[in-house]
């Protein structure tokens, strides 16, 4: 009886990482776990999206899962990343008279860092000798996923390096975006928000929003700017 019972499982527990359910339920749980490891440890490192990637890493690796079977879920859930970044308008229509009062700022800040970022790439990787096709990749690491993926198809780039260095850089943002602000003095939350947005769009406008309505209003349409500069700068280099 007993060995019927463990074939059961088996073959229900084979069915189960087969299906996107199997990628969902990990990530959800394990993002779970994330928030609360960083509630209990209060460390900046302990980043809720970090440690869930990690986690789950972690844990196909020793156990011997196949990532195809993960990625049937989380593909899923990434088809969710443009609509949950359109959502972010409701925090820029709460503070639309600060938007319009900060356009200025807002679109020197965005200009200044889609040129700073390219260019930063491009110097620092030829300076360490990088393949042409790996600085192409990381260049639009500063802007949100789906623009970043398509400048990098566009200028063959290799998609899957697009995407950990768009990863990477909002992980940064988030992880440090906070202390950051403390640092260097900025009192003002529209010069916050618009840094932070510039630099490590939507994982980093999440803290944003936790850090003030103002920060993640500023962080929200910086996010949209920074996409538009950065696609004219590369327009403009041919």
């Amino acid at each position: 009886m007993s060995e019927m019972v463990r074939d059961f499982l088996h073959k229900l527990f084979s069915a189960c990482i087969d299906t996107p359910f199997f990628g969902i339920v990990l990530s959800i749980a394990a993002y779970k776990i994330g928030i609360t490891v960083k509630e209990k440890t209060k460390l900046l490192i302990m980043n809720p999206l970090l440690f869930a990637t990690v986690l789950i890493i972690v844990l196909l690796k020793v156990t011997g899962l196949p990532y195809p079977c993960y990625k049937k879920g989380g593909d899923i859930l990434m088809s969710f990343l443009a609509p949950v970044t359109a959502v972010l308008a409701i925090a820029m229509y709460n503070q639309r008279k600060v938007l319009v009062e900060n356009i200025v700022p807002l679109l020197a800040g965005t200009i200044a860092g889609a040129v700073a970022s390219v260019v930063s790439v491009i110097v620092l990787g030829k300076m360490v000798g990088l393949d042409a096709t790996i600085i192409r990749s990381m260049t639009p690491k500063s802007v949100t996923t789906p623009i970043a993926l398509s400048i990098s198809k566009s200028i063959g780039g290799i998609l899957p390096l697009t995407m950990l260095s768009v990863i990477c850089s909002g992980l940064t943002g988030g992880i440090f975006a906070p202390k950051l602000v403390k640092i260097f003095h900025i009192t003002r939350p529209e010069a916050a928000g618009i840094a932070i947005g510039t630099c490590s769009h939507a994982i980093g406008t999440s803290v944003a929003l936790e850090m003030g309505e103002v920060y993640g209003a500023m962080s929200s349409v910086a996010i949209g700017c920074m996409g538009l500069a950065t696609t004219v700068v590369f327009m403009l280099m041919g």
